[in-house]
């Protein structure tokens, strides 16, 4: 078998052929190949483009980076009806349907290799090729109804016409990962292998293929796509349409907003009035915004810890004897770190104003975790730590603190993080807000984390894998 070498770049696509083997690569890896406008119309083109050029007899699909695809890119701009909801039918009709059309119908076997995610829209696409290889690794996730919306991409007929009814229902519904292995073992893909051998393994089949009997393959997918797939048109039709009804939906426009961290997310006020919600880091231009917050009714606790109590071990440097001097020593040593450059958190914004703050970061920058009988390493995986979450008295009850935890998610994927790991409180009724700095155990499961270690009856360790968020 020869190299797969580059004959032709699209802006997010990338393509290498080997004799008369093609290889597509999805090529956004900082945003985990997910789907925005330019990515979706580089791929219609180049499998429109496979699909016509007869000296190609076989196609591979697979992902740059650590994954196949994350699904849709909620952050893309999109357009919008005339009733002022997201425009998702027209999307799917004029770009992701001739995608998974296109898969389906080429006369010539395709193969994809799913390496990390494949989430909502994208695992539609990989399992509208023919062949699916996976890393050991690699992870599928019907992740739609996670913001309230509904399977789309085919993949409501795609997923039970490989794994039956009863599976491709709990996929849907339950919104949960289902890993590699398991995947084999109900027949949704076709072979796994350890991560380092995948890419190999995928071209060394595409290969094999490409030098086989083209118009037996073709045959068989024809006989197929007939049996299984005669309904698609209107099955991805009838998707589009649900999908839109759901994208005008509360249940989509509330799911969709504790993801979102820019100032066009909102939350209802006590008052029912939309109030405007952002976050910023915290820098040396924000930190007065954090002055501000620490100060207001309410803050008394933090106005003491300034979220240093667990960066170090031992007491502050500056610590002299007057009252009052630990909170200011605190509060200087969080100063100096903001101003060193390290950015400790974010600061929430409502109406405006500054309303909320999480601190989180590598678990090795708190020093005083390695010690703490409950917090301390449970084993070698990096991962950052959320060692803190308030809400200004003014803002609590509002859904702020949800809101938060999702900013610091999406801020923690895009700066590296594999891993989030969180601390908090399990019992019944209301704890005491020394403890409740540190969340609640429903308001993690929430946003996706699940119990790793339990090392106290009231207290756990949570985690939540940021290798894939978008549906």
């Amino acid at each position: 078998m020869g190299d797969y070498l580059p004959v032709k770049g699209y802006e997010t696509v990338s393509v290498y052929r080997c004799g008369q083997a093609v290889k597509l690569e999805l090529n956004r890896p900082a945003r985990m190949n997910a789907l925005d406008r330019q990515l979706r119309l580089d791929l219609l083109d180049a499998v429109r483009q496979v699909a016509a050029d007869e000296d190609i007899r076989a196609v591979l699909l697979t992902g740059a980076g650590r994954a196949f695809s994350s699904g849709a890119d909620l952050k893309d701009e999109r357009a919008l009806t005339p009733e002022g909801h997201p425009d998702i039918h027209n999307v799917l009709v004029e770009q992701y349907h001739p995608v998974i059309a296109g898969l389906r119908q080429m006369p010539k076997p395709v193969v994809a290799a799913v390496n990390g995610a494949a989430a909502g829209i994208g695992m539609s696409i990989a399992l509208a090729c023919d062949l699916v290889l996976a890393a050991e690794s690699a992870y599928f996730v019907l992740a739609f109804v996670n913001i309230g919306l509904v399977p789309d991409g085919g993949s409501s007929l795609l997923v039970p016409s490989r794994i039956g009814f009863a599976r491709a229902a709990e996929l849907a519904m339950l919104g949960e990962r289902l890993g590699a292995a398991k995947a084999l073992e109900w027949g949704l893909i076709n072979q796994v292998w350890p991560d380092a051998e995948l890419a190999g393994r995928a071209e060394a089949l595409c290969s094999r293929l490409a030098d086989g009997p083209t118009g037996s393959y073709a045959g068989s997918k024809w006989q197929l796509n007939r049996w299984l797939y005669e309904q698609m048109a209107g099955q991805l039709e009838f998707e589009a349409q649900i999908q839109q009804e759901r994208a005008a939906s509360a249940d989509f426009a509330d799911r969709e907003v504790t993801r979102m961290t820019g100032p066009a997310a909102t939350e209802p006020a006590a008052t029912g009035a939309p109030v405007t919600f952002s976050t910023r880091p915290l820098t040396p231009q924000t930190w007065p915004d954090l002055e501000l917050l620490f100060g207001l009714r309410g803050g008394s606790i933090v106005r003491g810890c300034w979220c240093m109590a667990y960066r170090r071990t031992g007491k502050p440097p500056g610590l002299g004897s007057p009252p009052g001097s630990m909170a200011a020593a605190n509060k200087q040593a969080m100063r100096d770190l903001v101003e060193s450059g390290v950015v400790p958190g974010l600061i929430g914004y409502a109406g405006g104003g500054p309303a909320g703050w999480i601190s989180f970061g590598p678990r090795e920058e708190y020093l005083k975790l390695r010690r703490s009988p409950i917090m301390k390493p449970v084993d070698d995986t990096p991962v950052w730590s959320v060692v803190c979450s308030y809400v200004a008295k003014p803002h609590r009850g509002t859904g702020l603190q949800h809101r938060l935890l999702a900013a610091a998610i999406e801020y923690a994927r895009e700066h590296g993080a594999r891993v989030l790991e969180a601390y908090p409180v399990d019992k019944p009724g209301r704890s005491h807000d020394d403890f409740m700095w540190f969340g609640s155990r429903s308001l993690y499961e929430r946003a996706g984390f699940h119990e790793v270690v339990r090392r106290s009856p009231t207290r756990l360790v949570m985690r939540r894998h940021l290798d894939a968020a978008v549906a």
